[in-house]
């Protein structure tokens, strides 16, 4: 019906079980709402566990220091996160709690492990982050009990789900589908790959009419257009925050006459090494396959920070106390005083959820014409967005006039003609 039903991530199916008769539609808005108001507390609060108990600066409070101030700077407008926005904050929560592991116990191990596919479920772009419980596996003696836990049923669980919708356990990755099923559309998969591949690279700027989408994302044929648009927003966006960021850690190690004054940056060897691969990997993928800013910042943070610890390693306690008090309070204030004037200025002109969303059943002859499949099963086709109306839907007449439905006893197969 359209490729989009087969890119959905975890979250979405959180906020659909949240539509309910006791939530209603505002319902939708608590699984977002929770985890990235759970996130944003988890870093103020660490920041805060400095100020309050005055311990030695460590790497996981430097690197809370810089995601709080990339979050007031870059994540705090509610209405555009998405799915992307969780994924990242959730990637930065799961690097954090890395840092921090003191040993790799078989209930951390299984913490880091659950962590991980709930941010790979959300976004697959996020697989190296697997990298840190397979190395967890490796240093821990119970490694089948690990593998086959309860997490490993939720990762295969969503696998079969993908395959189930789509007939591909990645989508739109075509060595992952099973063609044998019936309901697999090889020639849409391969479509879409290289439409999402070749707009993520910039081909509304392409400036070469004699080329195809496909050729225009290999052999680097897509750098020129790619450098008018996204490039320039990753710019824009990362030379500002990478600038401060550079200027703190130099006033945090600037010298003094004492050297008690001065706490060494510590992060063991192998966890460096894992941490700087993810973020190498990452942001070579992101550059190589889906260059948009928003596919793989966090992979960014992730591989500046990690250099950047190498080169100021040595942090000055007094100026570190210093700056967490003046970022702790500059982070809460822009975070909070955005939020409160966004309510304030649209309170009366639009609601939490924008009211085109819901559908009036009033319209409903209006905005869905009813196509039926069979005697049994009907789909309909809308005249715009879907949105929370009558399903199954579509808005691609071409994907609906093509469709066959076989009826079973307690499901039905949609497949193309």
């Amino acid at each position: 019906m359209h490729s989009r039903f087969a890119h959905i991530s975890i979250l979405q199916y959180l906020s659909a079980f949240n539509y309910n008769i006791f939530t209603k539609n505002n319902g939708i808005l608590i699984p977002l709402a929770s985890i990235t108001s759970f996130l944003y507390i988890y870093f103020f609060y660490d920041l805060l566990e400095f100020l309050k108990k005055r311990s030695g600066v460590s790497c996981g409070k430097l690197f809370s220091f810089v995601v709080l101030i990339y979050i007031s700077y870059k994540i705090n407008r509610y209405s555009e996160f998405g799915n992307d926005a969780p994924a990242h904050l959730f990637l930065f929560y799961l690097i954090s709690k890395f840092i921090y592991l003191k040993n790799y116990s078989l209930k951390n191990t299984h913490l880091i492990y659950l962590f991980s596919v709930f941010i790979f479920s959300n976004k697959v772009f996020f697989i190296f982050i697997f990298l840190k419980p397979f190395y967890m596996f490796i240093k821990n003696k119970n490694f089948k009990k690990i593998l086959f836990s309860f997490t490993s049923l939720i990762l295969l669980a969503w696998f079969i789900k993908n395959i189930l919708i789509s007939g591909c356990a990645i989508y739109p990755l075509k060595n992952t589908c099973f063609t044998t099923l019936k309901w697999t559309d090889i020639k849409t998969v391969e479509a879409t790959h290289i439409v999402d591949e070749a707009w993520s690279k910039g081909w509304p700027q392409n400036l070469n009419n004699n080329t195809s989408m496909k050729e225009f994302s290999k052999n680097f044929n897509w750098v020129k257009a790619w450098s008018l648009s996204h490039l320039k927003y990753i710019i824009k966006t990362l030379v500002p925050f990478i600038t401060v960021i550079v200027l703190i850690l130099i006033f945090l190690s600037w010298k003094k006459k004492s050297k008690r004054d001065y706490d060494l940056i510590k992060l063991d060897d192998q966890k460096y090494l894992i941490l700087l691969m993810i973020g190498s990997l990452g942001v070579i993928s992101f550059f190589l396959n889906y260059p948009t800013y928003r596919f793989g910042y966090s992979y960014i943070i992730l591989l500046f920070f990690i250099i950047l610890i190498k080169i100021f390693n040595k942090i000055n306690y007094n100026n570190f106390l210093f700056a967490s008090k003046i970022i702790f309070s500059i982070c809460l204030i822009t975070i909070l005083s955005k939020q409160f004037l966004r309510i304030y200025i649209n309170h009366y002109k639009r609601d939490f959820i924008p009211s085109h969303v819901f559908v009036d059943t009033k319209d409903f002859n209006i905005k869905y014409k009813k196509f039926m499949l069979n005697d049994n099963f009907s789909v309909y086709l809308s005249i715009g967005e879907c949105h929370y109306g009558l399903a199954p839907c579509s808005h691609v007449k071409e994907n609906i006039i093509n469709l066959k439905v076989q009826n079973n006893v307690t499901y039905n197969i949609l497949y193309n003609n």
